[in-house]
């Protein structure tokens, strides 16, 4: 059987071959960033998810460690696929009646079994890297026991934005996840760049209020709840436009207050018809 170290590499050629842009290997750890996650749940922001909230029996959040939740998962494999194609771009079109399609969207299946396709050959290849070990394996695109971004940081695929997602210096953001959790320590092959790259201009992102990045997704529920469905969907895409003039200030000000940003926010509604927005953050 190769060595740990060979397997690695040879699940990065897997990977690739299999149509993945990055991929690369962590160690199964309670990272910093995942202690974040239950205070994270517990204060609602899952929503609806209820996936986020599932536990353990003996009540701890099953994503919030992975050695809990899967005690024989040694390592994790985390592969990446950028989904951004050649068809025209949303903000290319200026027809009111279209509508936006998100990147990926574009295509005729689900990226989840897009994705899953391509991991499962990837764990075929690691099994057979392996065929002499009692290797256990799991595939997961959004449906497992894991942050995955928290593993994609640490197995060098990018950075955790302030857009909450992975962010690669060449590829961006737009990026599909899956990971394989596997039995054994496969030795860390960070893709590049590594996880502590550091962001141009990062100073002039820093450092709003850590509140004013949730506030605004509540605002704009609370805000829409306060107008007929007949008028809701034609009023939807003016409210978008003071929310992001209030993200965009608080990204780009340490100053910024919360009552600069309610100010920002009624200002830009005045023009509004019948619509008074109640600032309930």
């Amino acid at each position: 059987m190769p060595s740990l170290s060979q397997i690695s590499t040879l699940v990065r050629q897997a990977a690739s071959d299999a149509g993945f842009d990055l991929a690369g290997m962590a160690a199964v750890e309670d990272f910093p960033e995942l202690a974040h996650f239950p205070g994270w749940v517990e204060s609602g922001r899952a929503g609806e998810m209820d996936y986020l909230k599932k536990k353990d029996q003996q009540g701890r959040l099953q994503r919030a460690s992975l050695q809990n939740a899967v005690p024989w998962a040694r390592s994790v494999i985390v592969c990446a696929m950028n989904y951004n194609t050649a068809q025209p771009s949303s903000t290319d079109c200026n027809e009111s009646d279209r509508g936006w399609i998100s990147r990926y969207a574009w295509s005729d299946q689900d990226y989840h079994d897009a994705v899953l396709r391509r991991l499962r050959q990837v764990e075929g290849s690691l099994r057979n890297f392996a065929r002499d070990t009692d290797l256990l394996t799991r595939c997961y695109v959004d449906t497992g026991p894991i942050v995955e971004r928290v593993y994609a940081k640490y197995a060098g695929i990018g950075w955790i934005g302030k857009n909450t997602c992975i962010i690669n210096q060449q590829l961006g953001s737009w990026l599909f996840l899956g990971v394989i959790l596997t039995s054994l320590p496969l030795v860390p092959a960070p893709a590049s760049p590594p996880p502590t790259a550091a962001v141009p201009a990062r100073a002039a992102l820093m450092p709003a209020p850590p509140v004013l990045w949730s506030r605004p997704i509540k605002w704009i529920r609370t805000s829409a709840s306060l107008i007929s469905p007949s008028k809701s969907a034609a009023l939807f895409p003016k409210l978008c436009a003071p929310l992001l003039a209030a993200m965009s200030l608080a990204a780009t000000s340490a100053r910024t207050s919360v009552p600069g940003i309610e100010a920002t926010i009624r200002r830009s509604l005045q023009p509004l018809p019948n619509f008074r927005p109640g600032l309930n953050w």
